[in-house]
């Protein structure tokens, strides 16, 4: 049974993380790393390693081990229960998994500050700053306004928060050390967001085992299942659009503008603001020029230029949409009035 407590022990790791935050070097430390130096790999090993363990203890041949993977079974899904809960978007959160430095020994120093990094393609720098701008409360961040590069915007970004904040660059330590301070809440929301993702990647793994070990034996209906905390996770609902994103744009823009769906906007300079950040993050799809489905995301970009679209480039595009919609709506209306 050594080897099923040691695994117990690893699960409780995953939704106990050991976060510390270091004032000697302005950082965070998740596990004894840098937050701003974990990669995906990391979470990868880490989960695979788990899941090699939970493959090793399973004997189908001994009724101890089935019962207690389980025991198992059902603690790790109510823990993943619980996680899914919980909102890693909220900076207060973030802050409340801190514990401060408390170690007897001292780690390497961080190879670079968290605010030294640069655009690069497929980095997440974009959700970076997304991400920077909400926990500091700027709610007209506009990556997509088309005069700037990324790295530019991340300048203005922070020249923002620091102006929010006060400062006036007359204190660039102090001033540094806050925007790094701020820097290293977002990278830390990331990596808990990746314990997340494993501790559901592995709940999903070991409720395949439970459910063939079912099928041997009829077992009864636990109280907890996979499927029902997955079917109740709002990121696995789909919803596909059968037309191109800039249609979806349209779509929304005219129910928005219409008054016939709203999103509240209170404390948000622009009506629009958090119409579009529902948007990016709910799960919708839209077809790519080549058929597919792709799922909607930075979808601030096109309603940046559909709003400042050039003598009216895009109203063509949007009026032939409506007129698909107005006629398929129309024969919906033909339809009803012949029952009435």
């Amino acid at each position: 049974m050594k080897d099923i407590i040691e695994l117990n022990t690893e699960i409780e790791r995953i939704i106990k993380p050991i976060v510390e935050y270091d004032s000697s070097h302005n950082n965070i430390s998740f596990f004894d790393k840098w937050v701003n130096e974990i990669d995906y790999t990391f979470f990868n090993k880490w989960e695979n390693r788990i899941k090699d363990k939970i493959s090793s203890i399973i004997d189908i041949d001994s009724p101890m081990r089935v019962k207690a993977l389980k025991v198992f079974h059902q603690d790790i899904l109510g823990k993943y229960k619980e996680q899914s809960k919980i909102d890693y978007n909220d900076l207060e959160v973030i802050k409340s998994t801190l514990s401060y430095y408390s170690r007897n020994y001292s780690l390497e120093p961080p190879k670079y500050d968290c605010n030294i990094f640069s655009y690069a393609p497929d980095t997440g720098f974009e959700d970076i700053l997304h991400r920077m701008a909400e926990f500091a409360n700027i709610d007209d961040f506009d990556y997509y306004d088309g005069n700037h590069s990324p790295d530019e915007h991340k300048d203005m970004l922070e020249d923002e928060i620091l102006f929010k904040l006060g400062f006036n660059k007359n204190e660039p330590k102090i001033e540094n050390r806050e925007i790094n301070k701020l820097y290293s809440y977002v990278f830390l929301s990331y990596s808990l967001e990746s314990t997340r993702e494993m501790l559901k990647n592995i709940a999903e793994f070991i409720d395949s085992y439970v459910n063939y070990i079912k099928k041997l034996e009829n077992f009864e209906e636990d109280k907890f299942s996979f499927e029902e905390i997955s079917d109740n996770d709002p990121t696995n609902l789909k919803l596909e659009f059968k037309i191109n994103k800039f249609g979806v744009v349209f779509f929304y823009r005219a129910l928005f503008e219409s008054g016939i769906i709203d999103v509240d906007s209170k404390n948000q300079k622009f009506q629009d603001t958090n119409f579009i950040k529902y948007l990016d993050g709910a799960n919708i799809y839209f077809l790519n020029a080549k058929g597919e489905s792709i799922k909607v995301k930075g979808i601030g970009k096109e309603f940046s230029k559909v709003k400042k679209q050039l003598k009216g480039e895009y109203s063509r595009q949007e009026i032939e949409l409506l007129d698909l919609i107005i006629s398929k709506f129309t024969d919906r209306r033909e339809k009803i009035l012949e029952t009435v």
